[in-house]
């Protein structure tokens, strides 16, 4: 979704995010600890433009994480956030 979002294929970006957050919410029935799913909604929350589900899903992910502690905790996927930003609310 978000390769598709930057490309300027919007329309399929969401759909794909879409189709992402519904598999993430069925796998986290399995599995609540992982912390990566959170960071993976974040991304597709983002496309969507649901930039504070988005931030929600980061705080997530850095409350089940064990190795991302501090200010830079998820400093990529914040980088694409912001690169998701600039381009849907441009």
């Amino acid at each position: 979704a978000y390769t598709l979002a930057l490309e300027g294929n919007l329309d399929d970006a969401r759909e794909y995010a879409l189709l992402a957050i519904a598999a993430w919410k069925k796998y986290y029935k399995i599995d609540k600890n992982y912390y990566n799913q959170f960071e993976h909604l974040a991304i597709a929350h983002g496309v969507l433009g649901e930039f504070d589900k988005a931030e929600e899903a980061l705080i997530k992910a850095s409350e089940l994480s064990h190795k991302f502690k501090g200010g830079n905790a998820f400093k990529d996927t914040r980088c694409q956030l912001n690169k998701l930003k600039s381009l849907i609310l441009h």
